[in-house]
């Protein structure tokens, strides 16, 4: 009675549990002080962190100093261009598309303000009366 108590206590284990082989012992639980010290943890983390943090700093100046070192300087040379103010006249071309835009304009329907038609707010399932 009290080993049937104890398997059904114990959620840990399986109500039926039994060892592989019949000549193997029993499993033994471990043994554990609850009043050893623990163990302080290592603070081999935080240096990795840290030494990881260092080694991508390094990598990231040496590909920006070799980046700059491929850089040349280049030299605008701003003599041969002339300054021309643009002229009065439009050619046939640009007039006509002065004109297409001035009709998309105003045949732009977000700025035409006509009334919305009327909507019949009654549906129904039955058939309309007459």
């Amino acid at each position: 009675m009290n080993e049937e108590l104890e398997t059904l206590t114990n959620q840990t284990t399986f109500a039926e549990e039994k060892t592989m082989f019949p000549d193997s012992p029993p499993p033994v639980a471990a043994k554990v002080d609850p009043n050893a010290p623990i163990s302080p943890v290592k603070d081999k983390r935080k240096m990795y962190a840290i030494a990881g943090g260092v080694g991508v700093l390094l990598l990231v100046l040496i590909v920006v100093a070799v980046l700059m070192s491929r850089r040349t300087p280049q030299v605008v040379d701003n003599t041969g261009i002339k300054y021309t103010p643009p002229s009065a006249k439009t050619s046939e071309l640009q007039q006509r598309v002065k004109e297409l835009q001035a009709d998309l304009d105003a045949a732009d329907p977000a700025k035409v303000d006509l009334p919305f038609p009327p909507v019949d707010l009654e549906l129904t399932l039955d058939p309309p009366k007459r």
